[in-house]
């Protein structure tokens, strides 16, 4: 993957961490845990990007 996409989801996961955070402190509880559930779908995004670069390469996805 190439390191500014990988970047950019990690990114994009801890924003959505912060952000759920913040909503949770502030007692917007159901809008914080709505936006805690994406950083794991951003990971996941990240996972699967990683591993199509790898399958297509023929490469082992694991030993990366």
């Amino acid at each position: 993957m190439n390191k500014d996409v990988q970047g950019l989801i990690y990114g994009a996961s801890m924003v959505s961490i912060i952000m759920a955070i913040y909503m949770f402190a502030t007692g917007k509880k159901d809008t914080g845990i709505f936006i805690g559930l994406w950083a794991p779908t951003f990971l996941s995004m990240g996972t699967f990007f990683n591993t199509e670069r790898h399958l297509v390469k023929g490469a082992d996805p694991v030993a990366d």
